[in-house]
């Protein structure tokens, strides 16, 4: 319950931060179980093939840069080569890094 009232809480401020800057919203990717955990799986069971077969179906259904929200976080992916380039050469510092999740830090 407390994870669904944190969505919608940070959901609303997202929006209206993007709607101030007149910027659209990153898309979303909307899996079949609740916090995307179909997608976290998907990723889990392609993890040691070919993983680049995932982020390509989801790039032909959301972008070349999309939020994959598993577990109710914003993760935004981008296979964007501008992104790249930009990141690469001078950006950076102003993109927020963190740690691995737990779960993507556990060797199976």
């Amino acid at each position: 319950m407390i994870v669904i009232v944190h969505n919608v809480l940070i959901d609303s401020i997202n929006s209206r931060r993007a709607s101030s800057w007149t910027v659209q919203p990153v898309p979303r990717v909307r899996g079949r179980l609740p916090l995307n955990i179909d997608i976290m799986l998907d990723w889990l069971r392609h993890r040691d093939e070919d993983v680049g077969r995932l982020f390509i179906n989801l790039e032909r259904i959301h972008g070349k840069t999309f939020n994959s929200r598993v577990f109710g976080e914003d993760q935004i992916l981008s296979l964007d080569p501008a992104v790249f380039d930009y990141v690469m050469s001078s950006g950076f510092e102003e993109f927020e890094k963190g740690e691995l999740p737990i779960w993507a830090q556990t060797d199976y």
